[in-house]
């Protein structure tokens, strides 16, 4: 389930159908053979070798694209190809994970992003050099937002930061959110903090 919420959206519909009879429209090639199911074995195959955070970064970019894009948008896939050769682990560091993601996604929107299952098929060249930079702009600020809400000196801005970003999909839960020690003043590190009361937990859903 949680594989599927990362891949599959209001925007992509997967069907398991003969791999023969699926054709996608190119426009260099004309009508061509595609079959969405190689390309989500592939990604399943990246998620086993690379680990659950690659999945959840994938969840992270594909919130990215519904909140900024009002229709259309990079596709789930070209997401996936995009960020797998990216993506390195950083342990217990989503946030890392998917900056260092975000920061690589422009450049490689440029260069143009190839299927990693048909090396003459590129994801990009059906995209107006418009459309590419639209993206390449919208993922720079994205990189900007998500530095900012890492370095923030309190909990509620960095929501900010990533709440413009992710929208309601990102929860406004600032108490579950610790403070950057690395971003504050030498003075305020050095004291430790103190135990608030506690509050419950709401049940939060992503997309």
């Amino acid at each position: 389930m949680v594989f599927d919420s990362a891949i599959n959206s209001e925007r992509d519909t997967w069907k398991t159908l003969p791999s023969d009879k699926i054709l996608l429209a190119d426009r260099k090639q004309g009508w061509r053979k595609s079959d969405p199911m190689a390309m989500k074995n592939w990604f399943k195959r990246e998620c086993r070798e690379k680990g659950d955070q690659l999945i959840r970064v994938v969840r992270y970019l594909k919130a990215f694209r519904d909140k900024q894009w009002e229709d259309k948008g990079p596709s789930s896939i070209l997401l996936m190809a995009a960020a797998c050769p990216l993506f390195e682990y950083f342990d217990k560091r989503d946030d890392h994970a998917l900056l260092n993601v975000v920061k690589g996604i422009p450049d490689a929107l440029r260069k143009g992003v190839m299927s990693p299952i048909d090396p003459e098929a590129s994801l990009t060249a059906h995209m107006t050099k418009e459309a590419i930079a639209d993206a390449v702009e919208l993922f720079q600020v994205f990189a900007n937002h998500l530095e900012g809400a890492i370095d923030a000196t309190d909990a509620q801005t960095a929501y900010h930061w990533l709440h413009n970003m992710l929208g309601d999909r990102f929860p406004n839960a600032p108490y579950r959110m610790k403070s950057n020690p690395e971003s504050l003043p030498a003075s305020m590190a050095a004291i430790a903090p103190l135990a608030g009361p506690a509050e419950p937990v709401k049940r939060t859903k992503a997309g």
